[in-house]
């Protein structure tokens, strides 16, 4: 509870230092027409986010509800990449120490969350440190990085097979026995905790 509480009171600082891109008023009306026409999704201002090319990376979520549904555009730019900020703090890895980031949603206590098809990457510690039960990964990604769903309460996960890459202990901290993942992706050591990993395909 104190590392949740904790978890919390950073992103506050973080948002204060921090802003999501100038949009125009042409832009504001065309994505309150849109959220009005899916009321199902997360609103737009409940998340810090960056131009990623003519794509939206999600940096943030300063919302209060605790199950998210992660918008499939932001101001009629597709969103592809739940992201991080930086962090004044390191973690170790293989022995060396790294920079530490922050991922998009780390310890705000969601205990849901839908993301979106069209997400290519969940980007480090994205999810880390949550109450997630289930999790959906959409057929479009293609890399998970380093801690996104470690230290959750997840029992499954189903892994496309478009899924190239998964990073250091992406999933571990979790309550895997067993996880199946695609013949062809490359998984970094413990990215499952000590979860039995069975290769199917190929």
């Amino acid at each position: 509870m104190k590392k949740l509480a904790f978890g919390i009171a950073l992103v506050a600082v973080l948002v204060a230092c921090a802003t999501s891109p100038q949009v125009t008023p042409g832009q504001q009306a065309q994505q309150q027409a849109w959220e009005q026409a899916n009321p199902q999704y997360t609103r737009a201002g409940d998340f810090l986010w960056e131009r990623h090319g003519n794509a939206v990376r999600i940096t943030g979520y300063i919302g209060t509800a605790t199950n998210v549904r992660i918008p499939p555009q932001v101001y009629g730019m597709p969103v592809t990449e739940i992201g991080t900020v930086r962090s004044p703090s390191f973690y170790a890895v293989n022995s060396r120490r790294a920079p530490r980031e922050r991922g998009a949603f780390e310890g705000v206590g969601i205990t849901s969350v839908t993301i979106p098809d069209g997400v290519i990457t969940i980007g480090r510690f994205a999810f880390t440190e949550n109450q997630l039960t289930a999790i959906t990964i959409p057929d479009s990604v293609i890399n998970i990085g380093i801690g996104a769903f470690w230290n959750n309460q997840l029992t499954n996960v189903t892994i496309p097979g478009g899924v190239t890459h998964i990073g250091w202990r992406a999933f571990a901290g979790n309550h895997f026995n067993t996880v199946t993942i695609p013949m062809g992706t490359t998984i970094e050591e413990g990215a499952f905790g000590n979860a039995r990993v069975i290769r199917t395909g190929g």
